[in-house]
């Protein structure tokens, strides 16, 4: 699954933005508009998996990370967060506009293809919108005039050339754990405390799924070769914390500096994670290895990726 286009309303930075996301590898140029528009797949993410919630709108500055938020959902889908302190404001327009919608379009892998053509058995509707692989799905959010309550829904589902009622009874069983797989597809970098990192690499080296140990192991040598160059990933008690380190001295990771931990996280990203569309705030528009092993994680029978969005550092 890939996001061939994106569109926005009532987002502070990116109000009335719509995007065509023709590659699997995008460069968007540098400014706030093109992070607003991660903002925007952030908003749509949770909107579509209320696990998503509480991750999303602290990353977005809204919640704090330890605010206590009441949330209302169905099936998995949020309809309503509650949340005494906040900062909502930051994300909508300054002339008081209250309501922010995103709708994406995709390019459905045979995956979530394959689900839809399941369910065709019993939803004959589908055997019409599968004739084109596409889907697009518009989310909106609603917020009061104390902007400390949302209300969100899913505001249009259509697959092909048919559109799915996306709320009540007339909702189809299978849309909403179709809409939480979709909302689990991608990921964001973002400035993640290395203890994070960590506790994820813990959690894979020593996971009872063989997949996920030989993703670690893989991650694990990748590192030490180019583009990364950091050496052999070692997980080691320092002080009761587990903290990664790199190659047979045990490199720390204050001495591998910022973009060493950059590294790291995208390396996990890719290797450990293997989200469909993954989200990177920036990278040097000059460094071409590091781009040619990202694009090269998109393409081919051992793709692990199909797409990477760049919001900042388009090369000139």
């Amino acid at each position: 699954m890939y996001v061939t286009s994106l569109r926005t309303d009532g987002l502070r930075f990116a109000h009335d933005a719509a995007v065509d996301l023709p590659s699997r590898l995008v460069h968007l140029a540098d400014g706030p508009a093109n992070l607003a528009l991660f903002d925007a797949l952030e908003l749509f993410r949770a909107a579509c998996e209320a696990e998503h919630l509480e991750s999303a709108l602290s990353r977005l500055d809204v919640v704090d990370p330890f605010e206590d938020l009441e949330v209302s959902a169905e099936h998995g889908l949020p309809e309503q967060i509650s949340f005494a302190h906040g900062d909502a404001e930051s994300l909508l327009r300054p002339d008081g506009t209250r309501t922010i919608k995103v709708r994406v379009d995709l390019a459905l892998d045979p995956l979530l293809y394959g689900t839809l053509r399941e369910q065709a058995l019993r939803d004959p509707r589908l055997v019409t919108a599968l004739g084109d692989a596409t889907a697009s799905i518009t989310v909106g959010w609603v917020f009061t005039n104390d902007l400390h309550t949302a209300s969100i829904a899913r505001l249009q589902v259509r697959i092909g050339d048919v559109s799915f009622p996306s709320a009540g009874n007339e909702r189809p069983r299978w849309l909403a754990p179709w809409l939480r797989d979709i909302a689990g597809r991608f990921r964001r970098i973002t400035s993640d405390d290395l203890d994070v990192v960590a506790e994820r690499l813990l959690e894979a080296a020593f996971s009872s799924d063989p997949v996920m140990r030989q993703r670690y192991h893989t991650l694990r040598q990748a590192l030490e070769a180019p583009p990364f160059n950091l050496g052999r990933l070692e997980l080691v008690h320092l002080r009761g914390v587990v903290t990664p380190c790199f190659g047979p001295e045990l490199v720390r990771p204050r001495l591998v500096g910022r973009r060493g931990a950059e590294l790291l996280q995208i390396a996990t990203a890719v290797l450990l994670d293997q989200p469909d569309v993954l989200l990177i705030e920036r990278i040097d528009p000059a460094d071409a290895p590091l781009l040619a092993w990202l694009e090269a994680a998109t393409q081919g029978e051992d793709a692990v990726l199909e797409q990477v969005l760049i919001a900042q550092g388009a090369p000139r």
